[in-house]
């Protein structure tokens, strides 16, 4: 599964989001839904060796909100999260 790195999330869905399984992630306006997709394109891409799955992951935007910067920003961030775990 893909670690979503909120606790209360992972527990609900039994350890993360489920691999090989089609999860729809719905909710109002606001609610952080683009957000969590993006953390999850980023998660996926976590090495093996840091417990994640060296995966790949293809995002797709309907609605033309996607933000290249802010995907480098979250991946900047989960590096520096990963090294402190070393």
């Amino acid at each position: 599964s893909i670690v979503t790195f909120c606790e209360p999330l992972d527990s609900m869905l039994g350890s993360g989001i489920p691999v090989g399984e089609i999860t729809e992630i719905c909710g109002s306006p606001g609610a952080g839904k683009t957000q969590l997709c993006t953390q999850i394109a980023v998660d996926v891409c976590i090495p093996e060796a840091f417990g994640g799955m060296d995966g790949e992951a293809l995002y797709i935007d309907t609605e033309g909100s996607f933000d290249i910067h802010r995907v480098k920003d979250m991946g900047k961030s989960m590096l520096k999260h990963l090294q402190r775990t070393l």
